[in-house]
């Protein structure tokens, strides 16, 4: 396997991509966004940074030394992963959602996740409150 960067580049990538990681999962719990074990921010970031500063770094072929066609193909291969990443996971989205529905609709809400979901009544749950009464 041939060397791409030295062991000093390699940790300054590795460095780089860690800082921007951690930014990023900062960013995501403070926006409010449903990301599951900050998946996207913890690898997604990683990997982005780390394709991008490995073109910049590569030997012999280095953005740095001013050879751009190894830079340019890192960029097309970036945008070409996030297109079939995202219509993949859109497309196994909307076959799961067909399957089981994914979001739980107003009603389920309104009467208590707990229940259409688990099949636990709270005591302060709307339907728990309806039974008491009905049963009396």
């Amino acid at each position: 396997m041939a060397r791409i960067a030295t062991n000093s580049q390699s940790i300054f990538i590795g460095c780089i991509a860690a800082l921007t990681s951690n930014l990023a999962i900062y960013k995501y719990a403070t926006t409010g966004m449903h990301n599951t074990l900050d998946v996207f921010p913890s690898n997604g970031v990683v990997g982005i940074i780390g394709k991008i500063l490995t073109a910049v770094f590569a030997k012999e072929v280095r953005l740095v030394y001013g050879e751009t066609e190894t830079f340019m193909w890192h960029m097309i291969t970036l945008v070409a992963i996030a297109i079939v990443t995202f219509r993949s996971s859109f497309i196994f989205y909307k076959i799961l959602d067909i399957c089981i529905p994914i979001r739980v609709t107003f009603d389920q809400k309104e009467w208590g996740l707990g229940i259409s979901q688990q099949g636990i009544v709270m005591d302060s749950s709307p339907v728990y409150i309806l039974l008491k009464a009905i049963s009396v």
